[in-house]
């Protein structure tokens, strides 16, 4: 992170209002509602604590739409992609007709999550209202591969449908192998 930037952060410690909201939080052990704010001074406020606890920032919105608003306060002091966790579709087609992409941004977006592979994400509140697997489950499905690395092609076929990759003629999409 730039110089520049840290020091816009640091000056968040000179904002008695907001400090003393946060002190209050920390010894009552409940939230911070701050109201009022446009989205460049969200994400000002959320970097900045962010960086004074030396943490991840991870935040919930209540949809696509605020979460797409919110990165554009937040991109700045992060310095790379921040990854939104969009709630799963109800698909009403069926899973031959249908894409995968969705489910794969949403696994992409989970595996970051759990392996703390980001500097930040914004959490759509619906999606934490889809089952998941406990995170060791979870964890135990990544398939890792290795270039220049040999594998045993039926293994591999088996492990990806097993994990809901579909198997076609050509790849065209994402959830797609061929063999």
């Amino acid at each position: 992170m730039a110089n520049e930037i840290k020091e816009i952060l640091e000056k968040i410690s000179l904002d008695k209002t907001l400090t003393a909201a946060v002190e209050q939080a920390e010894r009552t052990g409940g939230p911070v509602n701050i109201t009022g704010l446009c989205e460049q001074q969200k994400g000002y406020i959320i970097a900045a604590l962010a960086y004074k606890y030396d943490k991840k920032p991870v935040v919930i919105v209540s949809d696509v739409t605020r979460a797409k608003s919110l990165i554009g306060g937040l991109a700045p002091f992060t310095g790379s992609d921040i990854p939104v966790l969009k709630p799963a579709e109800l698909s009403l087609v069926s899973a031959v007709a249908s894409s995968h992409e969705n489910e794969s941004e949403r696994t992409g977006v989970i595996a970051k999550l759990l392996n703390n592979d980001l500097d930040a994400a914004v959490i759509c509140a619906p999606s934490l209202l889809n089952k998941m697997p406990p995170a060791d489950e979870f964890k135990k499905k990544f398939i890792t591969l290795t270039l220049g690395k040999a594998y045993d092609p039926v293994k591999l076929t088996s492990d990806l449908s097993l994990r809901g990759y579909e198997r076609v003629g050509m790849v065209s999409g994402q959830g797609e192998f061929s063999a």
